[in-house]
C-alpha cells in the first residue's frame, strides 16, 4: 500500500513538472518539481526493498515477476529524473552566470541519463521509453558541449565536482486525499450487488420447497372442508329458504311444489296419504306413557323390598 502511495505521489508530481515545462516556468522551479519526483520514487523503491511487515513481504503478495519489473521501474524513473533535476539545476547555474557549475550539473545529467537508459532495459513501452531518453541525451549533451565549449574557450572557470554542488531541495505539490472506496460517488455501484452466495441460493431453494409444501397441504384441507360446506348447504337447500324470506307474497296452491325444498313436500305428500298415522303415534305415546309409569312403580317396589330385609338386620 505505502508503495502505490509514493507510485501515485510521483506521477501527480510528473504531471504538475510537464506542465511547468510547458509553461516555461524557471529553471530554479522545474528543478525543485523534478527533484521532488525523484524523492517519491525513491521512498517508492524503499517501500519494496523493506523487510516483511505485518502483511507480510510484497513479493508474498505479488509474483517474483510482477515485483523485479516494480523495482527496475522505479529506479528506471527516480534515475531518469534525476538527470532532469540535474539538468535545471545546470540551468539555473547558467542564469546566475556560475559557468563552473553549469558544466558540472550537466555532466552529472549525462552520467544519471546513462545510468537511466540501463535500467530502461526490460521495462515496458520500449519503443516509446527509447525515443524519450533519446531526445533526452540529445538535449543534455548539446548544453554540456556548448557549456564545456565555452567554459574553456571564454570563461575558464574550475569545473565543479557534482559532490561539491549544492543539492536542490524538492517542493511537494501533491498530497493525497482520502476517501471511502465504498461511496458509491467515489467508487461507482456495486458490480456484485447483483451476485448472491451459493449458499444463500441453496437455503432460498430449501425454503421455496417447504414453502410449496406447506402451501399444497393447506391448499389440500381447504379445499376439503370447501367441498364438505358446499355439499351440506346444498342439502339445506337455503336457497328455497331465501326465496321464501325474500318475498313479501305468499305462494298460490299450484306453486308450492316449486316453493318449498321437493324432500319436505315429498314428506307432506306421504303423510296426507296416511291421515292415521297422527292418531296412531298419540296412541302408541300414550301406552309409551302408560309403560312407563307402570315400570316406574314397579322400580319402586323393587327398591322397598330391597330395604325391608336390611332393616330386619
Amino acid at each position: 500500500m505505502q508503495f502505490m502511495y509514493q507510485l501515485c505521489l510521483a506521477q501527480a508530481q510528473e504531471c504538475i513538472l510537464e506542465k511547468s515545462m510547458t509553461d516555461n516556468r524557471k529553471a530554479t522551479i522545474n528543478a525543485r518539481v523534478a527533484a521532488q519526483i525523484v524523492d517519491y520514487y525513491n521512498m517508492a523503491l524503499n517501500a519494496l526493498l523493506q523487510g516483511p511487515s505485518e502483511e507480510g513481504s510484497i513479493m508474498d503478495l505479488v509474483s517474483t515477476k510482477l515485483y523485479k519489473m516494480w523495482k527496475k521501474y522505479t529506479r528506471f524513473k527516480a534515475t531518469y529524473y534525476g538527470c532532469i533535476a540535474l539538468l535545471y539545476q545546470g540551468m539555473q547555474a547558467e542564469e546566475q552566470q556560475k559557468m563552473g557549475e553549469r558544466v558540472g550539473y550537466y555532466q552529472a545529467a549525462i552520467d544519471k541519463l546513462s545510468e537511466a537508459i540501463k535500467f530502461s532495459k526490460g521495462v515496458e513501452n520500449p519503443e516509446a521509453v527509447a525515443e524519450n531518453l533519446t531526445f533526452t541525451r540529445d538535449v543534455v549533451e548539446g548544453k554540456r558541449k556548448a557549456a564545456k565549449n565555452e567554459n574553456e574557450f571564454i570563461y575558464h572557470e574550475e569545473v565543479s565536482d557534482i559532490d561539491s554542488l549544492p543539492n536542490v531541495k524538492g517542493a511537494a505539490l501533491v498530497k493525497g486525499i482520502p476517501f471511502n472506496v465504498n461511496d458509491p460517488e467515489i467508487s461507482g455501484p456495486d458490480i456484485f450487488s447483483r451476485l448472491v452466495p451459493m449458499k444463500a441460493h441453496e437455503a432460498s431453494s430449501l425454503y421455496s420447497e417447504e414453502k410449496a409444501k406447506l402451501l399444497r397441504r393447506i391448499s389440500g384441507m381447504i379445499d376439503s372442508k370447501d367441498e364438505e360446506v358446499v355439499s351440506f348447504m346444498s342439502s339445506l337447500q337455503l336457497d328455497h329458504i331465501k326465496a321464501h324470506l325474500d318475498s313479501t307474497v305468499l305462494p298460490q296452491t299450484n306453486q308450492i311444489n316449486q316453493f318449498f325444498p321437493q324432500d319436505i313436500v315429498d314428506r307432506c305428500a306421504a303423510l296426507s296419504a296416511k291421515p292415521e298415522a297422527i292418531p296412531n303415534l298419540i296412541a302408541a305415546m300414550d301406552k309409551l306413557n302408560d309403560a312407563y309409569h307402570d315400570v316406574d312403580a314397579m322400580l319402586k317396589e323393587i327398591m322397598q323390598l330391597i330395604k325391608v330385609p336390611h332393616c330386619l338386620v
